[in-house]
């Protein structure tokens, strides 16, 4: 079992995780519209790979908690760019999103098994050898990434970033979210009472 201190460490960082994406999606969301996809995918995943790589060669438990808030916070953000990218491709064939977010589970389902096994084998050669390796799989992920995805938000539908209306958006968010569950109508309500409850069971567990 695991230390205790240890647990409540990574349930800590975790909060904070969280509580970072509901300030910051307001600016992810704007850049996203002014900047385009591609660059908040690339940030997302070059962030974890140069975060690992520096915990590859020092185990010590700051940079192992800041490798771990940067992944609870940059690989949620790759999954929303990732979905605003199936958005804009699949734009003129709204009925074919449902099979398309579908097999994006099921391949994000994969990476997490395969992360999984790769993280047992290596566990025995310790934790350097362990983020070392995904610092290279994220890396070899980034190149492929940056030279084979094209950017898929067309020129003239970016949105300039406002800077005083995304400052607005970030105070208010909180209150936004809260508007998601009671504001909305009975139906996004509920949905949106079940996205906040379906992450809860795991977090529990964890």
């Amino acid at each position: 079992p695991r230390p205790a201190a240890w647990c409540t460490t990574t349930a800590t960082i975790a909060a904070v995780a969280a509580a970072s994406e509901i300030i910051l999606s307001p600016v992810l969301g704007a850049l996203l519209d002014s900047m385009g996809r591609k660059p908040a995918l690339l940030a997302s995943i070059s962030s974890v790979a140069i975060m690992h790589a520096i915990v590859s060669t020092n185990t010590d438990a700051v940079p192992v908690c800041i490798a771990r808030y940067l992944c609870y916070v940059a690989l949620p953000q790759f999954f929303v760019a990732s979905q605003a990218v199936a958005g804009d491709v699949l734009a003129q064939t709204p009925d074919k999103m449902g099979s398309l977010l579908g097999i994006q589970s099921a391949l994000i389902s994969g990476g997490f098994i395969g992360g999984v096994k790769i993280a047992a084998m290596l566990g025995e050669r310790g934790p350097k050898v362990a983020y070392g390796a995904s610092s290279v799989v994220a890396a070899v992920s980034g190149m492929i990434l940056a030279i084979g995805q094209r950017e898929t938000l067309d020129k003239e539908h970016k949105v300039a970033f406002d800077v005083e209306e995304t400052k607005r958006k970030v105070i208010q968010a909180p209150i936004a979210a809260g508007n998601l569950l009671v504001g909305r109508g009975r139906k996004i309500g509920f949905l949106a009472l079940l996205l906040s409850l379906q992450s809860m069971p795991a977090f529990i567990g964890d």
